[in-house]
């Protein structure tokens, strides 16, 4: 390895260095110390004076001004313009001479002007051109609400809505919510935190949701319809004689809940067909009736086949019921009407 001379650019001092990396033009500095006293250099801060080394190239790109940020913060305080705001006339510095307000709030106030709400008439604050465009009419959500109400929306634009919603427009679509979804909307819609607790429809209100179901829910439009086997007809022995003996034996009362009479709002117990067929009594075929309040048998229909099962096993199990294996009701006999 052959060595060359070399004169540092720093100091000016001849040193020596390998020829292969004096021809890459690598060793321009004779020692560390030479290479960082070249690229730095010492400057004085603008805002306290005191000097510090920076790199040329910082000071070339006038990146470097301050020794410290603390020091930068402290100078462009000093040297921010006193305004006056326009609002408040309260004085205020800025950096730039856009800056006409000392603060948002005193932005808003100054460029909104005082409106009435066409609903109630309390006078609100909002821009003049959030009024033209017609975005601001009212002081409220309610006063909003309210004057939606008036507003009659055509067949036309209820079809149009409707088909904008059908099948995959629907943003629901083929999304069912998880069980621990389910669990959270029951539990944010229980006891106290619902909407309707402890809230009764008047009179008025149920004689208008009435009048508006008329027709909706009726025949084949009903979720529950089975192709009107509602109105086939009982078996003739299934009277009225018939009825006021199942209530008897099960001691007028309910057999699910043990409401009696008086607590099925003063009416009588329905008497329930366990298997849902009308013909027991007649052609041989032996009865299955229980006698249940209002609510309970509705419960028969809303969930059939949960019913069934759990009434046919009380009806296999319970002492009571076999009081009709020693008496009328049983294996196909009937009342005499």
């Amino acid at each position: 390895m052959t060595k060359v001379k070399c004169v540092c650019l720093n100091c000016g001092k001849i040193f020596k260095a390998v020829s292969s990396k004096v021809e890459r033009k690598k060793p321009r500095f004779c020692s560390n110390e030479c290479n960082k006293n070249f690229k730095n250099i010492d400057i004085i801060c603008r805002n306290c004076g005191k000097v510090f080394t920076v790199l040329k190239s910082e000071v070339l790109n006038n990146n470097r001004k301050y020794c410290s940020t603390s020091c930068g913060h402290d100078s462009k305080r000093k040297h921010k313009d006193k305004k006056l705001c326009l609002y408040c006339k309260k004085e205020f510095r800025v950096n730039h001479s856009n800056k006409r307000y000392c603060s948002i709030s005193c932005r808003v106030k100054d460029n909104n002007k005082e409106y009435k709400c066409i609903v109630c008439g309390t006078p609100f604050l909002a821009t003049p051109s959030e009024v033209k465009l017609n975005r601001h009419k009212y002081c409220s959500k309610g006063c909003y609400l309210k004057d939606r109400v008036n507003i009659i929306v055509s067949e036309e634009t209820r079809q149009k809505i409707s088909i904008s919603h059908m099948g995959e427009k629907n943003p629901n679509y083929r999304k069912h919510p998880s069980e621990e979804t389910r669990e959270k909307m029951s539990f944010n819609n229980s006891g106290e935190k619902n909407p309707l607790y402890g809230k009764k429809h008047s009179e008025n209100t149920r004689k208008k949701i009435s009048e508006a179901l008329i027709g909706k829910l009726s025949g084949e439009k009903n979720p529950q319809w089975r192709g009107g086997i509602s109105f086939g007809k009982y078996c003739p022995k299934f009277n009225e004689q018939t009825r006021e003996r199942i209530r008897n034996k099960f001691g007028r009362k309910c057999f699910l809940c043990g409401k009696n009479e008086i607590e099925n709002k003063n009416k009588k117990l329905d008497v329930h067909h366990i298997n849902f067929s009308k013909s027991q009594g007649c052609f041989g075929e032996q009865w299955n009736l229980i006698a249940l309040c209002h609510r309970c048998h509705s419960l028969t229909i809303a969930h059939k086949f949960e019913m069934f099962v759990l009434l046919t096993n009380y009806w296999a199990m319970n002492d009571k019921i076999t009081l009709f294996s020693l008496g009328e009701i049983y294996y196909g006999k009937c009342f005499s009407g």
